[in-house]
């Protein structure tokens, strides 16, 4: 078990905790509320879909995220934040994607699943939010694959999603200075 890694994990999973109580104070800002300010998502006629997806991340809860330092291959669910600076102040990104494939206590690919099947700006914006996340947090570059038409057991189309850091962090940060400003 790699001590740094272990510390790497506990520093993230405490700096998630700290965003969900800094979001009210506009300190810290969940990855689908950046993607929603970047790319207006459309609705998919889907009247319950953030429901399901929230029960789908309470499993999140009762998963060991250590498991990333017993396991040489792993997949699920974690919580991930990292800071980012914007004109001289910090905030906090972070959310939780759908599953996150670790070998080796790396994190290899992020996965964000959704129920339609249609492929659509704010869904692509989202799944690179979540791929440069991790990046940040485990400071290695990560692929991120999209699934669309997800119903629990199959999938119409799994989709790579191409991400550029810099790009990525641009946008974060105005989506961060659009929120702030109230524009």
């Amino acid at each position: 078990m790699s001590l740094k890694l272990l510390e790497k994990i506990e520093n993230i999973l405490e700096l998630f905790q700290y965003a969900r109580l800094k979001y009210r104070e506009k300190k810290a800002f969940h990855v689908s509320q950046l993607a929603r300010v970047i790319a207006s998502p459309k609705s998919h006629k889907r009247k319950n879909g953030a429901e399901i997806g929230r029960k789908a991340h309470e499993v999140l809860w009762s998963l060991d995220p250590y498991t990333i330092l017993q396991e040489d291959a792993v997949s699920f669910p974690f919580p991930l934040a990292s800071e980012i600076k914007v004109s001289k102040e910090k905030y906090i990104i972070y959310g939780v994607p759908d599953l996150i494939l670790f070998e080796s206590g790396v994190p290899k690919e992020i996965y964000e699943f959704k129920s339609y099947s249609t492929l659509d700006r704010y869904s692509v914006i989202q799944t690179q939010i979540y791929a440069y996340l991790c990046s940040k947090c485990f400071e290695t570059h990560v692929k991120a694959f999209l699934i669309l038409g997800w119903n629990g057991r199959s999938c119409k189309k799994k989709i790579k999603v191409e991400w550029n850091k810099r790009e990525v962090e641009e946008n974060v940060k105005k989506a961060i200075m659009k929120i702030v400003s109230g524009d």
